[in-house]
């Protein structure tokens, strides 16, 4: 523990933390990320936990991503990238939490009880009396996937963002190389329209490995 506390102490991390016991696409899955710590990471991301304080570290198992819990209004932006198209669907997400650390017991879960299209849990539940964070604006997000797809050298791929309560900047906290496009509209048309520009310039082979 005592390394992974001084890992923690390091990055300049905030309680509370986010523990991602596993990561779900292999070592690509998270470069981008800010502020996070890699514990031998390697396949299947599913089991989470909200770590309160330093004594919380004890919970923690390798392989694992840690990073500072951002408040974002439980709302999850999930973006499903298709060539030059882009689309977002809003999940529900973890509720705010008061900036640590401060005692209290870490809480397990499992991502998919909290960002699912059907998910319901208490731990989503936010006070009715909050103000609905914004969406984040178009320009912001057209900004965000025209730096990805160069970074990643990708044309299909998804990826969570949130938006912190307080600043209203994004911050991405996760990246699908084989996301499922779930609730995505006109998916097959524009995969479609995306397989035809490619073949109409054959010359340009910057995403040809999507």
């Amino acid at each position: 523990m005592l390394a992974i506390q001084k890992a923690v102490e390091r990055k300049q991390l905030t309680y509370p933390l986010i523990c991602k016991t596993r990561v779900a696409h292999g070592s690509r899955s998270h470069e981008v990320q800010f502020s996070v710590i890699l514990l031998n990471y390697s396949h299947k991301l599913r089991r989470m936990s909200l770590i309160f304080s330093q004594a919380g570290l004890r919970d923690t198992r390798p392989p694992c991503v840690l990073q500072s819990f951002v408040n974002h209004g439980a709302v999850l932006h999930k973006v499903f990238v298709v060539g030059e198209q882009h689309f977002t669907v809003e999940r529900p997400s973890l509720k705010n939490f008061p900036t640590g650390p401060y005692d209290r017991k870490t809480i397990f879960f499992n991502s998919h009880e909290v960002s699912k299209p059907e998910s319901c849990s208490h731990l989503t539940a936010l006070d009715e009396t909050m103000p609905r964070v914004p969406a984040p604006s178009d320009d912001a997000m057209v900004a965000m996937v025209k730096e990805l797809r160069a970074e990643l050298g990708m044309a299909l791929f998804g990826v969570d963002v949130i938006m912190n309560i307080d600043t209203h900047t994004l911050t991405i906290i996760d990246i699908n190389i084989f996301p499922g496009y779930e609730g995505v509209p006109q998916f097959f048309s524009s995969l479609l329209s995306h397989i035809e520009n490619l073949l109409d310039t054959p010359h340009d082979t910057k995403h040809r490995s999507s």
